[in-house]
């Protein structure tokens, strides 16, 4: 039980990315569901992955050194690195992506009953033509008809708009 508390934890983090708290929660509420759908399943597989390798060329450098009279000769082989497949054994949850599609539908759903769209996100408040025409005779009373003052004028009338 301590695994799917934490995994439930882990998978709600992952999800938090760039989504609404709205969208957070409804997720939130869907772990359980989805967990109990579609549990942990580790499997191990086998996996081919790649790693470089440093493998001779058959080429050797050799330098030599002179002290005196005497001459010291060392060789080394020239290296090149290659990629290498080799198996690799990796747990890996089955269930995971059959999870993770249950999470997201579920959540969508959720958010449709809520907000009328699957993002979770609250329709923003759009002005009645009434209350924009009004907002603009005000700003016309105040300011004059001319387009001097434009901050002032704009200022003027968003703050209406929000009262």
């Amino acid at each position: 039980m301590p695994f799917l508390r934490i995994s439930l934890t882990a998978i709600a983090i992952a999800l938090s990315g760039c989504t609404t708290q709205e969208y957070r929660q409804a997720t939130n509420e869907c772990l359980y569901e989805a967990y109990q759908r579609y549990p942990v399943n580790n499997v191990t597989q086998v996996i081919i992955v790649q790693r470089p390798v440093e493998v001779p060329t058959g080429q050797t450098n050799c330098t030599t050194d002179y002290v005196g009279n005497t001459a010291s000769t060392s060789c080394r082989q020239v290296m090149r690195t290659e990629m290498r497949d080799f198996q690799q054994n990796v747990v890996a949850d089955s269930n995971e992506s059959y999870r993770q599609s249950a999470i997201r539908s579920c959540a969508a759903q959720k958010c449709y009953s809520r907000y009328g769209n699957a993002d979770c996100k609250a329709p923003s408040y759009q002005p009645s033509k009434a209350k924009e025409s009004s907002c603009s005779e005000e700003v016309v009373q105040r300011f004059g008809s001319s387009n001097e003052n434009y901050q002032d004028r704009r200022n003027a009338y968003e703050s209406c708009i929000a009262k």
